[in-house]
């Protein structure tokens, strides 16, 4: 029987504008590090902005050609999935709770927090691939 191998890399990218420093330098890296072909699938958090997300999947198309970004709230879900497979399928799931709209700088109410999934073809199988990116912090002792 052939051997059967699944490289996965999941990443949070800390891609919030303003707030998180050097991320365009970041994004560049990442998205060069994926070009070099070494996974399989990626799943990637905290990719906010859509120049992002299009600088990632240009510098990665040749080796993972088939994307998806999960798009929710007010500023997107900042998550996506990057296949050598292609993605038949997907669907996300919002979550009910994403935080609260008075905690401004904790950002989670205005993002559309969710789970996604994408169906993939890989060697001749469909796997599921889930990822998520979920709310901070909600305990009641940091509320305000």
């Amino acid at each position: 029987m052939a051997s059967r191998e699944l490289r996965v890399l999941t990443l949070n990218c800390w891609g919030l504008a303003v707030v998180s420093k050097n991320r365009e330098e970041r994004m560049r890296h990442i998205a060069k590090e994926l070009s070099k072909g070494r996974y399989d699938i990626v799943a990637l958090q905290e990719v906010w902005l859509a120049k992002d997300y299009e600088m990632i999947q240009e510098m990665t198309k040749d080796v993972l050609p088939y994307s998806h970004y999960f798009h929710s709230g007010m500023v997107g879900g900042g998550i996506c999935v990057l296949s050598k497979g292609p993605i038949i399928d997907t669907f996300y799931y919002p979550f009910r709770l994403n935080g609260y709209c008075h905690r401004i700088l904790q950002g989670d109410w205005y993002a559309g927090k969710m789970i996604g999934m994408c169906a993939i073809q890989h060697q001749g199988i469909t796997i599921n691939v889930y990822t998520t990116h979920v709310s901070s912090n909600l305990i009641q002792s940091n509320l305000i």
